[in-house]
């Protein structure tokens, strides 16, 4: 199943994106995350909880195809790891700590604006905890500072709501890290 979707999410790149436009330009970023978690613990877990911690902190790597062409469109898929919330929660009158984690991926079309300064995306993927997976959209903004030809620091704010079976969860995420452009 897993490795069907990611097929999929490729396949669906390329045919999107084109052939030419791959061959062009690829972006390879890996990012460090921090940021918030909004969810009441209670609603989500059916369960007691209490002292929840809603830090968020991870890791993604993406691919983004192709150069800022036509309307500054780009493809990008990204997967990675987040940490949402610890929290603890009662069960026969017993304190039991518990740690919500999950996997997640993404497909996004990245848009640019104001001369190619900022940069906005929004898509769809899935989050995969331990026992389920549940679907995602995804938006933010950023930018990339340039440090040399072909090597760039992404900056950007980014935000999900994952549709879970008893509440949606929102994280909110701040991510920098280095962006390498493969090709002209």
């Amino acid at each position: 199943m897993r490795k069907s979707l990611i097929s999929f999410f490729l396949l669906a790149s390329c045919a999107l994106v084109g052939p030419d436009k791959i061959a062009a330009q690829v972006h390879i970023e890996a990012n460090g995350n921090m940021g918030y978690t909004l969810v009441n613990p209670v609603s989500w877990i059916g369960q007691g909880a209490f002292d929840a911690r809603r830090t968020l902190y991870g890791g993604d790597v993406g691919v983004v195809f192709g150069r800022r062409y036509g309307r500054g469109l780009q493809l990008a898929l990204d997967f990675g790891y987040q940490h949402l919330l610890s929290y603890q929660f009662a069960r026969q009158g017993e304190a039991l700590s518990a740690v919500a984690e999950a996997f997640r991926g993404s497909l996004t079309t990245r848009f640019w604006f104001q001369e190619g300064k900022w940069f906005g995306e929004a898509g769809f993927g899935a989050y995969r905890f331990k026992n389920f997976t549940d679907p995602s959209i995804t938006a933010g903004v950023g930018t990339l500072i340039e440090l040399n030809e072909g090597l760039y620091v992404p900056i950007r704010a980014r935000a999900s709501i994952v549709y879970g079976s008893t509440t949606q969860v929102g994280p909110l995420w701040l991510s920098t890290g280095l962006s390498y452009r493969i090709g002209r």
